[in-house]
């Protein structure tokens, strides 16, 4: 009987302690979970932002592109001008 009453005891108290070893990693994969969807959100930011400055990195050598041209276009009339 004795036997019995402390199995029974033995079972109750693994069940509790194991509940509360369960809650707890309940609560640090919510936390966890709850990072990871931060760091998540940051990740899409950042890849957005770095798409935009791509895009504007592309526009500002266009630009430069073109002034490059015009001053040699202007470089070359002023030679010619010059020769005249």
């Amino acid at each position: 009987m004795i036997w019995t009453l402390l199995t029974f005891l033995l079972v109750a108290l693994t069940k509790y302690i194991t509940s509360l070893r369960l809650r707890n990693l309940r609560d640090k994969v919510q936390q966890d979970q709850q990072v990871a969807d931060e760091l998540r959100k940051k990740l899409t930011e950042f890849v957005e932002k770095e798409s935009i400055l791509k895009d504007e990195a592309e526009q500002l050598m266009g630009k430069a592109n073109t002034m490059h041209n015009l001053i040699s276009n202007i470089e070359r009339s002023i030679e010619k001008a010059g020769e005249k």
